[in-house]
């Protein structure tokens, strides 16, 4: 879109996408356009920027662990505990734990950053998992292939939205928010500066924003409805109303650019080797 933008050609009308950091680059290097209507309005102030970035869903990440080979991990609620048990686990847990390789994933390493901007747990975290032999994945499809064959038994930062697709066609996949804090990303549209049809841009986001837009994202979609009125399992209001500690979302705005500069990506990412490296 950018380099499209830039070279005055033709580009896209409207951008989804779940690299929150990124899309929220797009606007605030003035690639979007602003966009009002009584939908977007509606939204929670964390999920609308400047008019020009739309949050259209709500999915946590969450822990994912195998219930049929290691059911005692549903104990595991919160990131030291999970420190804490790969620590005294460390034989029998030897390779069997996985979460995202923040160094290939984009999602990763949103999750891992915002992680380190929370939890004085997380590099604790890091280090025993280190020490474990994590498993770095790039995607959470294949952390759940991991733990729903029994390669790993317990996943880590998986997106909640990809986990309860596949917990409901396998009952061994056990799915844990996390009793601390739960992380929640959004999916953003954003309307391109140089969009040739704004006004179907700006319809398609009022659809995904609808009743009905959501409860097809809460239904067929299974990717969490932001809106609090849609029931379902996959809802924003179904996880208010059953998490057993704080939700956290990802909140839209320059907060989100921090991590992408380079040297600040750079010495992030050598704490989290050293951290692989258990020192």
């Amino acid at each position: 879109v950018v380099g499209e933008i830039d070279a005055g050609t033709a580009t896209a009308d409207l951008t989804l996408s779940s690299a929150m950091d990124l899309q929220i680059k797009l606007v605030n290097d003035g690639y979007g356009q602003p966009y009002f209507s009584g939908e977007t309005e509606a939204l929670p102030d964390w999920a609308n920027w400047r008019n020009e970035a739309f949050g259209f869903t709500y999915e946590p990440a969450v822990i994912i662990y195998n219930r049929a080979l290691a059911p005692e991990l549903e104990r595991v609620v919160s990131r030291f505990e999970l420190a804490k048990m790969l620590s005294e686990r460390s034989l029998d847990m030897r390779n069997r734990v996985a979460t995202y390789d923040p160094e290939y994933s984009g999602l990763g390493y949103l999750f891992a950053t915002q992680d380190a901007a929370r939890s004085e747990d997380f590099w604790y975290l890091a280090r025993s998992l280190g020490d474990s032999g994590v498993q770095l994945m790039r995607t959470s499809s294949s952390m759940i292939d991991k733990v729903a064959s029994g390669d790993a038994l317990i996943a880590y930062n998986v997106l909640g939205s990809y986990a309860l697709a596949r917990a409901r066609e396998n009952p061994d996949l056990g799915i844990t928010i996390p009793h601390d804090y739960c992380l929640v990303m959004s999916r953003i549209a954003v309307i391109a500066k140089a969009a040739r049809n704004p006004k179907a841009a700006g319809q398609f986001i009022d659809f995904l924003l609808s009743q009905e837009g959501q409860e097809l994202i809460a239904g067929p979609a299974f990717l969490y409805a932001i809106r609090t009125d849609i029931s379902g399992e996959a809802t924003a209001k179904n996880l208010q109303d059953t998490a057993n500690g704080p939700l956290i979302p990802i909140r839209f705005g320059p907060g989100l650019l921090v991590y992408l500069d380079r040297m600040k990506r750079a010495d992030f990412l050598s704490r989290w080797q050293r951290a692989m490296e258990g020192k």
